[in-house]
């Protein structure tokens, strides 16, 4: 698949492809592994004049920087955008530009949310495994799933070493799961059971 290629799961689920699935295997098997995370923030194409209203009017999103173990190895993107139409996957040479992107903070100055992931963290099979483990568990809602969950999920995912945001506020879903809505950019979700080992076994 072309560096410059996209791939989208139509509808309200979470899905991972097969052909990223079979491609996510092959970086796995070539040794390529993701070195750094970054989240980011946009406005919402129909709400662009309207404040952000800490981070209630925004999508975010997560981008996945990978590149093979060797010296003077150029990295590579991966972007993952998660929404009504349900998962999207555009693979590039370069770190994204966002449309209508929102710095991630004022003070201190930050326009991605960053992280190197740790050694051990970054092998491209552990996207591919926890994407696989959300579908037909999880589908997108205003509210209690959205973009803001599933970037803070991935980022858990491969950054587990960092301490977790304090959380602002918590609402309850069906099933006994308990999930944390965005509030003022200070905010993470409480896993499902399935999931909870997935921050240590990388």
């Amino acid at each position: 698949m072309s560096a410059s290629s996209a791939e989208s799961s139509r509808g309200r689920g979470l899905r991972l492809s097969a052909t990223w699935r079979e491609m996510l295997e092959i970086w796995s098997d070539d040794g390529r592994l993701f070195t750094a995370v970054y989240l980011y923030k946009s406005r919402l194409s129909r709400l662009r004049l309207v404040p952000d209203f800490g981070g209630l009017l925004s999508h975010s999103g997560v981008v996945m920087e990978h590149a093979l173990p060797l010296p003077g190895a150029r990295s590579r993107f991966l972007r993952l955008d998660f929404g009504q139409d349900g998962l999207e996957i555009v693979a590039s040479g370069h770190l994204p530009i966002i449309e209508d992107q929102i710095n991630w903070s004022e003070d201190p100055f930050l326009e991605f949310l960053h992280a190197d992931i740790a050694p051990g963290h970054g092998d491209p099979m552990a996207l591919a495994n926890l994407l696989e483990q959300l579908h037909g568990v999880v589908q997108y809602h205003l509210v209690f799933w959205n973009c803001h969950h599933f970037s803070t999920l991935v980022w858990r995912h491969f950054i587990p070493q960092l301490p977790a945001h304090i959380p602002a506020a918590i609402f309850p879903v069906f099933g006994g799961a308990s999930f944390l809505l965005p509030f003022f950019q200070h905010w993470r979700i409480v896993t499902f059971p399935a999931l909870e080992d997935s921050d240590t076994d990388q």
